[in-house]
């Protein structure tokens, strides 16, 4: 008598190159080391920053820039409601590569996001190549050209990405079988659905449930928010569209290629 065993699809082989590192999820949203080097002494401070692919430049919160000497400029606004200051940063290193006079902002932080340091945005983010790999617990930080030829096409499907006029990150997805526009925010605990989206899922509510498929990839029954949030008016949307926050991405590897326009994702979870 035969003995048939179930066995569970292989993950993604581990990216080699670049930087290594552990990533820790603390409240939903990914938290990793930045080094910075503060005015003055020039000394490297480490500091905890969320990895933050819908914000479109890296902030700090006043605590923050007070202990590391930075001086607020001019005021800003950030996300059309977040008042802030511009600043620079003298010097501010992730994975290889270090990010000279970087300008940030300085703000405080959402209540949501109270005990962090910072959050990293995509005027960083952008130049490098990340691997998020959940299952495993590690981001892997690589410079352009090191990641494309070592995806793995059997267990990963490459998605075109685009950054609108405001440097929001859009994909194509299929919602419930309807296509639509989505915003990766990894920087997002949750998953969001304009008023719109959910009104093509069923009654109207505070929340709908549907499945996600990505260029082939089910992701399976996801629960959305229903909410005309300002990041859908901000990125050009008036219709259907989500915002796809890092649970949208539970026990997967997914891979950002930005410098070449592309988001990987593994077929199995």
């Amino acid at each position: 008598m035969a003995l048939l065993v179930a066995c569970a699809p292989a993950l993604p082989p581990v990216i080699a190159g670049g930087e290594h590192r552990s990533l820790t999820i603390v409240n939903g949203v990914p938290i990793i080391d930045v080094t910075l080097w503060t005015h003055g002494s020039g000394e490297p401070v480490h500091r905890s920053f969320i990895l933050d692919t819908g914000a479109t430049i890296t902030s700090v919160t006043r605590t923050t820039a007070i202990a590391l000497g930075i001086i607020g400029r001019a005021p800003m606004v950030i996300n059309e409601t977040v008042p802030g200051r511009r600043a620079v940063i003298p010097r501010l290193a992730f994975g290889a590569h270090a990010h000279t006079d970087l300008a940030i902002a300085i703000v405080d932080m959402p209540a949501r996001r109270g005990g962090y340091d910072g959050i990293l945005g995509l005027d960083v983010l952008g130049h490098h190549g990340l691997v998020l790999d959940f299952p495993r617990g590690t981001l892997a930080v690589l410079e352009p050209g090191e990641l494309a030829p070592q995806v793995d096409a059997r267990r990963m499907n490459r998605v075109p990405i685009e950054r609108t006029a405001t440097g929001v990150l859009v994909i194509s997805v299929l919602v419930g079988g309807h296509p639509m526009p989505a915003i990766v925010d990894l920087g997002s605990p949750y998953s969001l659905i304009t008023d719109a989206g959910a009104a093509m899922l069923g009654p109207p509510g505070r929340g709908a449930r549907a499945e996600v498929e990505i260029s082939g990839v089910d992701l399976g029954l996801l629960p959305f928010i229903a909410s005309d949030d300002p990041v859908f008016r901000r990125a050009g949307f008036s219709g259907p569209a989500v915002l796809l926050g890092i649970n949208s991405f539970d026990e997967r590897v997914v891979m950002l290629d930005l410098p070449a326009s592309a988001l990987y994702v593994s077929r199995y979870p």
